[in-house]
């Protein structure tokens, strides 16, 4: 992926995606979680639910753009 296509993904995650900021503290600016929930007062639980449900929608995403890597095992010759 090119660096403007990146750009241009995370641009509409931003936009579409709610709490899509709670992810990008995180995984893409390396604050904990702990550290986020403690600054913008939020019990870590609660904290934890929202990016479990950014995490799928991202991953949903990605996936309909076939932007992930194929995780399925290699399928095995004696099936043919």
């Amino acid at each position: 992926m090119r660096e403007h296509e990146f750009v241009s993904l995370l641009d509409g995650l931003r936009k579409a995606v709610q709490d899509f900021s709670l992810f990008e503290a995180v995984y893409l600016r390396g604050f904990s979680q702990a550290e986020l929930a403690r600054s913008l007062g939020l019990p870590s639980r609660t904290l934890s639910r929202r990016l479990e449900a950014v995490r799928r929608t991202v991953a949903a995403t990605l996936e309909a753009r076939e932007l992930l890597p194929d995780t399925s095992p290699p399928a095995d010759p004696a099936d043919s």
